[in-house]
C-alpha cells in the first residue's frame, strides 16, 4: 500500500503508491508540503490502489483521479472495464499547471540519466522545465497554443540563446505537453508538429598545453588564487589533472575516498550527513583510481593544513568560510569551483575557452598519449559509453600536448 517518506533536503514529503493494471504494476510518487497533507494524500491514494486491484470504482472517482494526474486515461480504460463500457472519458480536463509540474517531475526522475533527485544535472533539468512552464503560464495558461506559437517562441529564444539551449527548451516543451496530453489537459501535443533539429555537436575536447598546465599549477599555489574556496583551489586543479574527476565529483570528494597507503582514490556514492541525501556518480559509475605519489602527497599536506586551521571535515574541498561556519560540513557547490578557476584564466590571461572541466579532458588525453588502452581510459573516466571516450582520440594527432607536464 501507499507509503510516506520525508525528504528533508527538498522540504517535502513523498507518497509512493502502486497501481495494479492489466499490463503489470506501475509505481508512482506524489508530494506534499507537510505531514498532515501527506497522510491525507496517502489515504486517498490507498483508495486508488484498492480500486485498481479489484477493478471497481465510481465514475466520479475515476474522473477525479485522472484530473489530479494520479491515473492516466488510457490506464483507467484498462483498469476499470465497466467504466470503459460506459463510455470512458468524455471531457477535456481543466488545465492545472501545478499538476502538470508534478507529473513532469515524476517523469524526469524515472527517465533521467542522473538517477537521483540530488544530482546537479537533475536539478538543472527541473529548473529549465520550470522556465518553460513559466512561459506557458504567462502566454498560454489554457494550453491553447498552436504550432505557429511554438515556432515564434523558438525564434525569440534563438535571438538570445545558443542553438543547444534553444533545442533543450523545445525538448522540455514537448515533454511537458506530452504529460498534458496524458492528463487530458490538451487534445494533442502541438510542439511535436514543429521541427526541432539537433545542433551539430562539436566533438573536439579542449586540452591544456604543457605551458598552460604549468601556469595553472603555479597560479593555484600563490595569492590571490591560493585563498579561494577556503584555500582548496589547488586541490580541485590537481583532482582534475591527476585523477580526471568531473566538477561535481571534485565537490563531492570525501577524505574516505582516499587510501593514502595504497595510493587509491575511489569515486563512490555518499550520503550528506547534515541533510540525509544520497549522492551517486554520474551513470552510477563508481570507480577506483590508482593515483601517483605527487597527488597523494599534496592531499596529505592539504589534510594537515585543514586540520591545523580547524576546519577539517568529511569533504576534501571545504565549503563555507569563517563567516559561515555552519556550511563547513556540507559539500561545496561545483559552480563555486568553476567560478574560481575562471578567475585564474582571466587573471593569468589564458585562453578564454579554458574551463575547469578541461582539466579532465587533459587527463584523458594524456592517458591515451601514454599508450593506455581505450577500455581502461573509459573505466578511469567513468564513461558508460565507449563512444564518449573515443571523442578524446583527436588528442593523439595534436602537436602540442601536456604529457610531459603530468606525472602519470
Amino acid at each position: 500500500m501507499a507509503s510516506v517518506l520525508q525528504e528533508k533536503k527538498l522540504k517535502r514529503w513523498r507518497i509512493s503508491f502502486s497501481l495494479r493494471l492489466p499490463a503489470g504494476p506501475i509505481y508512482r510518487s506524489r508530494y506534499a508540503k507537510d505531514r498532515a497533507e501527506a497522510d491525507q494524500l496517502r489515504r486517498q491514494l490507498e483508495a486508488l490502489e484498492t480500486a485498481t486491484r479489484i477493478g471497481l470504482a465510481k465514475a466520479s472517482q475515476i474522473e477525479e483521479w485522472i484530473s489530479r494526474g494520479w491515473l492516466k486515461a488510457e490506464e483507467a480504460l484498462g483498469a476499470f472495464p465497466a467504466w470503459r463500457e460506459a463510455g470512458g472519458p468524455t471531457l477535456r480536463r481543466p488545465v492545472d499547471l501545478d499538476t502538470l509540474r508534478r507529473a513532469y517531475e515524476d517523469y524526469a526522475l524515472q527517465h533521467s540519466k542522473a538517477g537521483s533527485p540530488f544530482r546537479a544535472s537533475h536539478k538543472s533539468h527541473l529548473a529549465l522545465a520550470g522556465q518553460v512552464l513559466a512561459w506557458l503560464e504567462k502566454a498560454h495558461p489554457r494550453l491553447d497554443l498552436s504550432p505557429a506559437d511554438v515556432e515564434r517562441w523558438l525564434a525569440e529564444l534563438s535571438r538570445k540563446y545558443a542553438p543547444w539551449s534553444v533545442y533543450h527548451y523545445g525538448t522540455y516543451l514537448r515533454l511537458l505537453l506530452d504529460r498534458a496530453v496524458e492528463l487530458g489537459m490538451a487534445p494533442s501535443n502541438v510542439a511535436r508538429a514543429v521541427s526541432l533539429s539537433t545542433p551539430r555537436t562539436r566533438q573536439e575536447r579542449r586540452v591544456l598545453s604543457a605551458e598552460e598546465v604549468a601556469v595553472v599549477l603555479e597560479a593555484s599555489a600563490r595569492p590571490p588564487y591560493s585563498t579561494m574556496v577556503s584555500g582548496c583551489l589547488g586541490t580541485a586543479v590537481r583532482l582534475g589533472l591527476y585523477a580526471g574527476l568531473r566538477n561535481e565529483e571534485m565537490a563531492r570528494a570525501r577524505w574516505e575516498w582516499v587510501d593514502f597507503r595504497r595510493r587509491i582514490l575511489t569515486v563512490q556514492a555518499s550520503g550528506e550527513e547534515t541533510e540525509g541525501e544520497r549522492w551517486s556518480p554520474k551513470d552510477h559509475e563508481a570507480r577506483r583510481l590508482d593515483v601517483k605519489e605527487e597527488l597523494v602527497e599534496y592531499l596529505q599536506q592539504e589534510r594537515t593544513r585543514q586540520q591545523e586551521a580547524g576546519f577539517l571535515g568529511p569533504y576534501v574541498i571545504v565549503a563555507g568560510h569563517a563567516r559561515l561556519p555552519h556550511y563547513r560540513g556540507r559539500p561545496i557547490g561545483s559552480k563555486a569551483l568553476t567560478r574560481a578557476f575562471a578567475r585564474v584564466v582571466t587573471g593569468e590571461k589564458l585562453h578564454p575557452d579554458l574551463t575547469l572541466y578541461c582539466l579532465r579532458h587533459t587527463y584523458a588525453s594524456a592517458l591515451l598519449r601514454a599508450g593506455v588502452d581505450l577500455r581502461t581510459v573509459q573505466a578511469r573516466l567513468g564513461h558508460s559509453d565507449l563512444k564518449t571516450t573515443m571523442t578524446y582520440l583527436h588528442a593523439l594527432e595534436a602537436e602540442a600536448h601536456p604529457t610531459d607536464a603530468l606525472p602519470y
